[in-house]
């Protein structure tokens, strides 16, 4: 049994599936960080044709996605602590920010769970596509190849899978 664990949560089932995993697996006095990662690349799209300067985009409403997101996750939160009630381990709950200099979100989940020296990391395995997966690589991918610390990929449920 461990007794910290990191947990990436980002609202998908797989990370619900995740956050009940790390919690049957931790020591009874074992503490959970839930952590989500705010990608704001994710909210800027290239610009269409015929758009010129000056014009609502993206880049002017980040912001707003900001808040957004940040109150998705307030609602995240709230769902995995809830997942969480009936256990007695200490839960953390913790956005970071994906900044300048990061190679993308896994890599700043790993830098927190490092920092908050987790005896192991959890993820959630999203039943995606493989060609995507392929050409853009995945979050729990990503943690097996560059993580130090030992990594728990929770496989999707049963349900889950398409057949």
């Amino acid at each position: 049994m461990w007794n910290k664990a990191a947990v990436a949560v980002d609202g998908s089932e797989a990370s619900y599936q995740a956050v009940i995993k790390a919690a049957e697996m931790i020591s009874d006095t074992g503490q959970l960080l839930l952590i989500d990662v705010k990608d704001p690349a994710i909210f800027i799209q290239p610009a269409p044709l015929g758009t010129t300067y000056g014009e609502p985009g993206a880049t002017e409403n980040l912001e707003l996605l900001s808040q957004e997101w940040d109150q998705n996750a307030r609602v995240i939160e709230n769902k995995a602590r809830s997942l969480l009630q009936s256990t007695k381990v200490a839960v953390q709950w913790r956005v970071v920010t994906v900044g300048m200099g990061h190679h993308g979100a896994a890599q700043v989940f790993l830098d927190t769970a490092t920092q908050w020296e987790a005896d192991v990391i959890v993820a959630g395995r999203h039943h995606g596509s493989r060609i995507v997966e392929g050409m853009f690589g995945s979050f729990p991918r990503w943690l097996l190849n560059h993580s130090s610390l030992p990594v728990l990929i929770v496989p999707p449920r049963a349900a889950d899978v398409a057949p």
